[in-house]
């Protein structure tokens, strides 16, 4: 009798611990796989930020829409989760420049969520690298477009101009240009009006191959050793700056969505009126 109680016992034993080993790990199974989710569910968010910064007009409201949905999928996926790591920070900040860059109103759920963050470092970071900024006199410089004629800001004194700083590799810079040309060079015609494009640290060969394959009519030039790119920044393209006809810097962005497109043709007219 003893010796069956004492099989029980240590049967009831194996079989606690054998429970215990498998709730730790399956405990540890569920982490890991939450992890996992945490990871692909931000990742496919952030994933969405090139295309949703691009002006693509032709699906501007469907990309609107879809995005919507998945950010509140995402705020409602996320706060249920814990802890305030890395990829979960930058998921939010991605969703608080979204709706800072479309000036789309912010639902009240999103919006105590966005009160809580931290600055925002990649605003931070664009805003130290920038050394040029709107109310800053123009930095004088001399390029050559690839047509051969010589600009510089002092010579354009008395015109409007916008400066677009690209490379030919760069996603977004190649993805708005087409807008740029449609939206503001083809409709403001005006000879107080000059656009030009600098293509930094680029050859002039890799740009004149870039314009033709492309079919841009707006003036092009390259910066191959980036002496006049760093007179405005150290750091991220695309960038643009509109001068006034005093040299004065009106307009300072990185990278354009479909309302500040609008808004950036707004203002070149009136500084042209």
């Amino acid at each position: 009798m003893a010796k069956r109680k004492g099989k029980l016992k240590a049967l009831g034993l194996f079989g606690a611990v054998f429970l215990c080993g498998g709730v730790v790990g399956g405990g540890l199974v569920a982490w890991r796989y939450l992890q996992v989710f945490k990871q692909q569910y931000y990742a496919g968010i952030l994933s969405n930020e090139n295309t949703a910064y691009m002006i693509r007009a032709d699906v501007q409201d469907e990309l609107l829409e879809q995005l919507e949905r998945s950010i509140q999928q995402f705020v409602i996926s996320a706060d249920s989760l814990w802890g305030n790591d890395k990829a979960r920070l930058d998921a939010f900040w991605y969703v608080q420049r979204y709706y800072e860059k479309y000036r789309l109103p912010v639902p009240d759920n999103i919006k105590s969520i966005l009160g809580k963050l931290p600055p925002d470092p990649r605003q931070e970071e664009f805003a130290a690298s920038t050394l040029i900024s709107v109310g800053d006199k123009t930095p004088n410089f001399t390029c050559t477009t690839l047509n051969g004629e010589i600009v510089s800001p002092a010579e354009l004194q008395g015109k409007v101009v916008l400066i677009n700083f690209f490379a030919t590799w760069c996603g977004p810079c190649v993805r708005e240009m087409p807008h740029l040309e449609s939206e503001v060079f083809e409709k403001i015609r005006s000879d107080d009006f000059f656009m030009i494009a600098i293509a930094r640290e680029q050859q002039v060969e890799d740009v004149t191959e870039f314009k033709k394959k492309r079919g841009f009519a707006f003036p092009m030039a390259a910066d191959p050793d980036r002496s006049i790119y760093s007179l405005f920044a150290t750091q991220f393209i695309p960038r643009i700056f509109v001068i006034d006809k005093e040299g004065i810097v009106k307009w300072e962005s990185g990278g354009l969505s479909k309302p500040q497109l609008r808004d950036l043709a707004g203002l070149i007219r009136k500084e042209l009126e």
